[in-house]
């Protein structure tokens, strides 16, 4: 579970660092995507996986 807002926070609120790092983008995009799956508003004929954030294996 992603830390609480700040109270004290100006509208709009900014994003937390706290929160990225408790994972909290990566559920709601779970979240989100299980959603939109389950309601048929997804067109997975069309999907494509991108790589390019994680970093490759070093070689021994």
């Amino acid at each position: 579970m992603p830390p609480p807002w700040p109270e004290r926070s100006p509208e709009p609120r900014p994003v937390s660092d706290r929160w990225q790092k408790a994972g909290g983008f990566d559920r709601l995009h779970q979240v989100l995507l299980a959603d939109l799956n389950a309601d048929g508003e997804l067109d997975w004929s069309r999907t494509c996986v991108g790589g390019s954030h994680i970093r490759a294996k070093e070689q021994s």
